[in-house]
């Protein structure tokens, strides 16, 4: 018994020495991330070319007779 309690207690004492390094401090490494963001000008362009075609259908007049001429003078 005085040899099993001998071993054991030799056991513990080299078992701890050997993780005596305590805990570490983890460190996670940062990944970098790229975002790709859309242009300023994308989001304007649209309703820029549909400013453009709303206009140029107001100044067309609208009119789809033709002029009247007076015959007979």
């Amino acid at each position: 018994m005085r040899k099993l309690m001998g071993a054991t207690s030799i056991l513990a004492v080299l078992g701890s020495a050997a993780i005596a390094g305590g805990l570490e401090e983890t460190t996670m490494k940062k990944e970098e991330v790229e975002v790709r963001t859309a242009s300023s000008a994308g989001g304007i362009l649209i309703p820029l070319l549909i400013l453009i075609l709303v206009v140029a259908a107001a100044s067309s007049g609208g009119g789809g007779s033709a002029p009247v001429v007076e015959a007979g003078l």
